[in-house]
This record gives structure tokens, sequence and C-alpha cells, in this order.
């Protein structure tokens, strides 16, 4: 059937829009597609958002996997007004004391590139914080949030001499590359000096 004039008008709709940061949970090969598709509410919706039913769900995903994998989910379902839902956060306890006393000591600076905007600057532990547990006194140094996440992952490291290291897979990119040679900027205590030392026989010797 056609028509010859098409019939025009604006209709409200509500749009949804994902975050999976703080609650993912990897239930890849537990349920197929046909099973999934079974558990939702309208199973032949073509919305990428799908609604469950729940129970159902987690029964069937209990029967499929050890343990409660869905508890952090009963935590972040509470909806508040407004569009927020609660989150569980695992907290640092005196992360907050442990970046004044290092924005105190350094100001707005990172100690790998220098200036930079205090929006950006992270309070990085020299150490695994997650087996430390605790902020150790001159265990951490200002760093820019890009450069903190390439320092945890052993993308760069500073050698006994103080000289930034940077690893051949980033080495390409000159905003670190410029950096790989170069001497850190801040003057490191000795026990920050020994914190880099192990991490760099951690990522840097076998």
């Amino acid at each position: 059937m056609e028509f010859e004039e098409p019939v025009l008008g604006e209709k409200a709709v509500t749009t949804y829009r994902s975050s999976h940061s703080q609650s993912w949970i990897n239930l890849a090969g537990v349920l197929d597609g046909k099973t999934l598709r079974s558990l939702c509410v309208h199973p032949g919706e073509q919305n990428s958002f799908r609604r469950l039913r729940w129970d159902d769900f987690r029964l069937v995903v209990e029967q499929a996997v050890q343990g409660d994998p869905l508890r952090i989910l009963d935590v972040t379902s509470a909806q508040l007004a407004g569009g927020h839902v609660v989150r569980p956060v695992r907290v640092r306890v005196g992360q907050a004391a442990f970046r004044a006393k290092l924005l105190g000591e350094y100001g707005s600076h990172c100690a790998f590139t220098g200036p930079s905007p205090i929006a950006v600057l992270e309070a990085c532990h020299l150490y695994s914080y997650a087996d430390v547990g605790e902020h150790k006194d001159q265990g951490g140094l200002f760093l820019r949030r890009d450069v903190h996440r390439l320092f945890d992952h052993g993308l760069l490291a500073v050698d006994a001499s103080g000289l930034i290291d940077v690893a051949a897979e980033v080495r390409n990119y000159p905003a670190y590359g410029d950096l790989h040679g170069s001497s850190i900027n801040v003057k490191l205590t000795p026990k920050q000096q020994t914190w880099l030392d192990n991490h760099w026989c951690e990522w840097r010797t076998s």
C-alpha cells in the first residue's frame, strides 16, 4: 500500500545509556543466544536493551556457574530519582589524604612530564596497593592520568639513575617516546627510589 502524502508527527521517546565499568560480570559462554532470548520478557523485541525475567535468569545462571556471580548486581539495582543508581565501589581508605599530601609536596606537577592541570593528575602508588593495603610514607608520586596507567602496566619505568625507560610498544607515540631516556623531574627520596627499583625489577628483569 502506498500513500500520496506521508504522515508526519513528533513523538516523545525515552533513550537509555548503559555503563558497565563498576559491576561488569563476564558471563561469556554461560548461556547461548536462544536460552538468553527465552528469558526476556518479550523475546521477539528488536531493542538493544531487553528486559529479563530476572528471577528466571538468576536461577539459570546460578545453576550454570558456581558461587553467587550476580551478587554485585543486587547492590547496583537500586534506582534513585534523577537517573542515578547506587553503585558499589571499593574505596581506598585514606586515598584523599594521600592525594592531598602529594599535591602539597609537588603542586600541579607530574613527576614524569612536568606541569599539568590538576584535574588530570593522580596519586600514584609506587608499589601494589592491592598487595600492601596501606599508604606507605614516601610511597607515591603525582602522575598524569595516562602516565599513571602506563606506569602501573610497566610500560613506563625508572632506572636506578633516575632515567625514564619507555617500553618499545609505546615508544613510537611522540608523547611517550620523547620521555625515553629523560630524567624524572622531581627529587626522589631514598624510599621512593627503592620502590622504583622494585618496580624496575618487576617489569624490566626476568
